[in-house]
Protein backbone atom coordinates (compact mmCIF):
# COMPACT_ATOMS: atom_id res chain seq x y z
CA UNK A 1 0.00 0.00 0.00
CA UNK A 2 1.34 3.39 -0.98
CA UNK A 3 0.46 6.30 1.28
CA UNK A 4 1.75 9.79 0.40
CA UNK A 5 1.29 12.94 2.46
CA UNK A 6 1.45 16.44 0.98
CA UNK A 7 1.36 19.36 3.41
CA UNK A 8 -0.79 22.16 2.07
CA UNK A 9 0.92 25.54 1.83
CA UNK A 10 -0.72 28.81 2.72
CA UNK A 11 -3.46 28.55 0.12
CA UNK A 12 -7.01 27.82 1.15
CA UNK A 13 -7.97 24.51 -0.41
CA UNK A 14 -11.31 22.75 -0.21
CA UNK A 15 -12.50 19.42 -1.53
CA UNK A 16 -14.30 21.04 -4.48
CA UNK A 17 -11.08 22.66 -5.73
CA UNK A 18 -9.18 19.40 -5.23
CA UNK A 19 -11.88 17.42 -7.06
CA UNK A 20 -11.86 19.93 -9.93
CA UNK A 21 -8.06 19.77 -10.28
CA UNK A 22 -8.05 15.97 -10.30
CA UNK A 23 -10.83 15.93 -12.89
CA UNK A 24 -9.05 18.36 -15.24
CA UNK A 25 -5.78 16.45 -15.67
CA UNK A 26 -3.97 13.43 -14.32
CA UNK A 27 -5.21 9.86 -14.07
CA UNK A 28 -8.72 10.90 -12.96
CA UNK A 29 -9.30 13.26 -15.89
CA UNK A 30 -12.91 13.37 -17.09
CA UNK A 31 -13.98 10.64 -14.65
CA UNK A 32 -16.66 10.70 -11.97
CA UNK A 33 -15.27 11.57 -8.54
CA UNK A 34 -17.38 11.23 -5.41
CA UNK A 35 -16.86 12.74 -1.95
CA UNK A 36 -17.13 10.97 1.43
CA UNK A 37 -16.75 12.95 4.66
CA UNK A 38 -15.41 11.40 7.87
CA UNK A 39 -14.68 12.73 11.34
CA UNK A 40 -13.08 9.82 13.21
CA UNK A 41 -12.25 12.09 16.18
CA UNK A 42 -13.24 15.63 17.18
CA UNK A 43 -9.81 16.88 16.09
CA UNK A 44 -9.52 14.98 12.80
CA UNK A 45 -11.69 15.61 9.74
CA UNK A 46 -11.21 13.81 6.43
CA UNK A 47 -12.86 14.41 3.08
CA UNK A 48 -12.15 11.43 0.81
CA UNK A 49 -12.32 11.67 -2.96
CA UNK A 50 -12.95 8.38 -4.71
CA UNK A 51 -12.84 7.93 -8.47
CA UNK A 52 -15.07 5.39 -10.18
CA UNK A 53 -12.97 2.45 -11.34
CA UNK A 54 -9.80 3.56 -9.53
CA UNK A 55 -8.21 1.90 -6.51
CA UNK A 56 -6.68 5.14 -5.21
CA UNK A 57 -8.24 7.44 -2.63
CA UNK A 58 -7.29 11.11 -2.25
CA UNK A 59 -8.15 12.73 1.08
CA UNK A 60 -8.12 16.29 2.27
CA UNK A 61 -7.35 16.08 5.99
CA UNK A 62 -7.67 18.69 8.71
CA UNK A 63 -5.79 17.55 11.82
CA UNK A 64 -6.32 20.05 14.63
CA UNK A 65 -4.00 18.17 17.02
CA UNK A 66 -1.09 18.50 14.57
CA UNK A 67 -2.33 21.94 13.50
CA UNK A 68 -2.09 20.74 9.91
CA UNK A 69 -3.99 20.48 6.67
CA UNK A 70 -2.69 17.93 4.22
CA UNK A 71 -3.56 15.78 1.26
CA UNK A 72 -3.19 12.03 1.66
CA UNK A 73 -2.96 9.79 -1.41
CA UNK A 74 -3.50 6.08 -0.82
CA UNK A 75 -3.55 3.13 -3.17
CA UNK A 76 -2.02 -0.17 -4.19
CA UNK A 77 -0.71 1.15 -7.53
CA UNK A 78 2.43 3.21 -6.78
CA UNK A 79 2.69 4.74 -10.30
CA UNK A 80 -0.97 5.84 -10.18
CA UNK A 81 -0.39 7.42 -6.74
CA UNK A 82 2.70 9.19 -8.11
CA UNK A 83 0.68 10.51 -11.07
CA UNK A 84 -1.96 11.87 -8.69
CA UNK A 85 0.81 13.43 -6.58
CA UNK A 86 2.21 15.16 -9.68
CA UNK A 87 -1.24 16.52 -10.52
CA UNK A 88 -1.70 17.87 -6.99
CA UNK A 89 1.77 19.45 -6.90
CA UNK A 90 1.14 21.12 -10.26
CA UNK A 91 -2.21 22.52 -9.07
CA UNK A 92 -1.59 23.67 -5.49
CA UNK A 93 1.05 25.15 -3.21
CA UNK A 94 2.61 22.25 -1.30
CA UNK A 95 5.11 22.82 1.51
CA UNK A 96 8.18 20.63 1.01
CA UNK A 97 10.33 18.70 3.44
CA UNK A 98 13.16 21.31 3.48
CA UNK A 99 10.74 24.06 4.52
CA UNK A 100 9.05 21.90 7.15
CA UNK A 101 12.43 20.77 8.51
CA UNK A 102 13.66 24.36 8.80
CA UNK A 103 10.42 25.45 10.48
CA UNK A 104 10.45 22.55 12.94
CA UNK A 105 14.13 23.02 13.78
CA UNK A 106 13.58 26.66 14.65
CA UNK A 107 10.27 26.35 16.48
CA UNK A 108 9.70 22.88 17.99
CA UNK A 109 10.11 24.07 21.60
CA UNK A 110 7.25 26.57 21.21
CA UNK A 111 5.39 24.60 18.49
CA UNK A 112 5.75 20.85 19.21
CA UNK A 113 3.19 19.88 16.50
CA UNK A 114 5.79 21.08 13.94
CA UNK A 115 7.57 17.76 14.60
CA UNK A 116 4.43 15.80 13.73
CA UNK A 117 3.83 17.83 10.57
CA UNK A 118 7.40 17.07 9.48
CA UNK A 119 7.01 13.36 10.25
CA UNK A 120 3.90 13.11 8.08
CA UNK A 121 5.83 14.11 4.95
CA UNK A 122 9.18 12.54 5.87
CA UNK A 123 8.98 9.65 3.40
CA UNK A 124 9.73 5.95 3.67
CA UNK A 125 13.51 6.22 3.86
CA UNK A 126 15.14 7.63 6.95
CA UNK A 127 16.59 11.11 6.75
CA UNK A 128 19.53 11.83 9.07
CA UNK A 129 18.71 15.53 9.49
CA UNK A 130 15.11 14.77 10.46
CA UNK A 131 16.17 11.93 12.75
CA UNK A 132 18.72 14.20 14.46
CA UNK A 133 16.03 16.83 15.05
CA UNK A 134 13.62 14.26 16.53
CA UNK A 135 16.41 12.91 18.75
CA UNK A 136 17.20 16.44 19.98
CA UNK A 137 13.50 17.07 20.68
CA UNK A 138 13.23 13.72 22.48
CA UNK A 139 15.84 15.05 24.93
CA UNK A 140 13.98 18.31 25.62
CA UNK A 141 13.17 19.30 29.19
CA UNK A 142 9.57 20.00 28.06
CA UNK A 143 7.20 17.00 28.26
CA UNK A 144 5.01 18.28 25.37
CA UNK A 145 8.06 18.42 23.10
CA UNK A 146 9.17 14.91 24.09
CA UNK A 147 5.62 13.63 23.47
CA UNK A 148 5.57 15.19 19.99
CA UNK A 149 9.04 13.76 19.25
CA UNK A 150 7.92 10.23 20.18
CA UNK A 151 4.74 10.61 18.12
CA UNK A 152 6.80 11.89 15.18
CA UNK A 153 9.29 9.02 15.42
CA UNK A 154 6.40 6.55 15.39
CA UNK A 155 4.79 8.20 12.38
CA UNK A 156 7.96 7.82 10.32
CA UNK A 157 7.92 4.02 10.72
CA UNK A 158 11.65 4.07 10.12
CA UNK A 159 13.43 1.00 11.52
CA UNK A 160 16.06 3.30 13.10
CA UNK A 161 13.29 5.02 15.11
CA UNK A 162 12.25 1.95 17.10
CA UNK A 163 15.28 1.80 19.45
CA UNK A 164 14.86 5.53 20.19
CA UNK A 165 11.20 5.05 21.06
CA UNK A 166 12.02 2.06 23.29
CA UNK A 167 14.73 4.13 24.98
CA UNK A 168 12.08 6.72 25.88
CA UNK A 169 9.79 3.93 27.10
CA UNK A 170 12.48 2.94 29.58
CA UNK A 171 14.25 6.21 30.40
CA UNK A 172 11.88 9.17 30.04
CA UNK A 173 11.53 10.92 33.42
CA UNK A 174 7.74 11.23 33.00
CA UNK A 175 5.84 7.97 33.69
CA UNK A 176 3.03 9.00 31.32
CA UNK A 177 5.55 9.53 28.52
CA UNK A 178 7.19 6.19 29.30
CA UNK A 179 3.77 4.55 28.89
CA UNK A 180 3.06 6.50 25.70
CA UNK A 181 6.45 5.56 24.26
CA UNK A 182 5.88 1.87 25.06
CA UNK A 183 2.48 2.04 23.36
CA UNK A 184 3.98 3.68 20.25
CA UNK A 185 6.83 1.16 20.14
CA UNK A 186 4.61 -1.87 20.60
CA UNK A 187 2.09 -0.76 17.98
CA UNK A 188 4.66 0.36 15.44
CA UNK A 189 4.81 -1.67 12.27
CA UNK A 190 8.36 -0.99 11.16
CA UNK A 191 8.55 -0.45 7.42
CA UNK A 192 11.17 -2.37 5.47
CA UNK A 193 13.63 -0.55 3.19
CA UNK A 194 11.38 -0.92 0.14
CA UNK A 195 8.12 -0.23 1.95
CA UNK A 196 6.00 2.83 1.41
CA UNK A 197 5.46 5.45 4.07
CA UNK A 198 2.38 4.13 5.85
CA UNK A 199 0.62 4.80 9.10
Amino acid sequence: MTRLYLMIGHTELDSDALRAALGRHGPWQDRSVSLVRQSPTPTLRREMLVCAGAAEVVSLVRDDAAQARYIMIEGSDAPACAAIESCVRASFEITGVPELLAAAASSYERDPPALVRLALVSGARSNSAILELFERARSSSLPDVRHAAIEALGLTQWPVALPLIWDSAVNDPDPDLRDFSALVASSLVVAGPEADHAL
